[in-house]
């Protein structure tokens, strides 16, 4: 049994669109604690499944084998604005190693998703936000850290066609780091939640083939307005986040 906190940061987002329509409007899609088997399809099952014990998603992700674990989410309509937030804790990793989780289309393949990516190359253990094969956003700093758990907001306006992600030190409550990327132009089945690693698969130049992750995700939830909004992130002010303590 899970106990579900309320953490009010000192800082958070204000939203506004052209509508009228208020953070009430958003509409839940998707969502999942892991309280039970969530029945994602994935290659993997033995390294990609549902930890009963710590009830959460774990992975564990060897570059060459390219594994993947999803939920399709036809109902997710990508013309229109959406939330997706998540927790996630890298364990392990090696160089070339990471997580990366998202919104993919039927490809499952990097770069042609929504996803954060959390991976260690050459700069250090940097922060991807990608939205298609033409927008990236990499950052080394600040640097994420293996055994803490992040919580993770991304937040997609069809007006800008921008996808802001926003994350956060979940059990401190704390600012960890935002990310932007612009002239977001992607395909309308990318309703694909999950992690891949398929992209690593056959080893490809500049990576390490027997790199590997291991990870926990918990907390997903994917919310949709229903009808055609502009998010503005004005400001960080007021924004809750939901913890769980085990």
């Amino acid at each position: 049994m899970k106990m579900i906190r309320t953490i009010w940061f000192s800082v958070a987002t204000l939203i506004v669109t052209t509508s009228g329509l208020i953070a009430a409007d958003w509409q839940v899609v998707y969502e999942t604690d892991f309280s039970s088997d969530p029945g994602w399809t994935t290659n993997d099952p033995a390294k990609l499944s549902w930890d009963s014990a710590t009830e959460t998603f774990h992975g564990t992700q060897i570059n060459t084998e390219g594994t993947y674990a999803i939920k399709p989410i036809p109902g997710l309509d990508n013309s229109k604005a959406w939330r997706l937030e998540f927790d996630s804790k890298i364990n392990s990793n090696q160089w070339s190693a990471g997580l990366t989780f998202g919104l993919f289309d039927s490809r499952l393949l990097y770069p042609y998703a929504n996803i954060i990516d959390m991976s260690q190359s050459d700069g250090g253990q940097g922060t991807n936000l990608t939205s298609g094969p033409e927008s990236a956003n990499w950052t080394f700093s600040p640097a994420w850290t293996t055994d803490t758990w992040y919580h993770s907001v991304m937040d997609y306006d069809p007006a800008s066609q921008q996808i802001k992600a926003t994350i956060f030190k979940r059990d401190l409550g704390e600012f960890f780091l935002s990310l932007t990327t612009g002239g977001v132009l992607f395909s309308g089945e990318t309703y694909y939640l999950g992690v891949s690693r398929l992209h690593m698969k056959g080893n490809p130049p500049g990576a390490w083939g027997g790199a590997t992750v291991d990870y926990n995700i918990d907390n997903i939830t994917v919310q949709q307005i229903p009808e055609p909004a502009t998010l503005l992130l004005l400001s960080l002010g007021g924004l809750a986040l939901r913890r769980r303590t085990k």
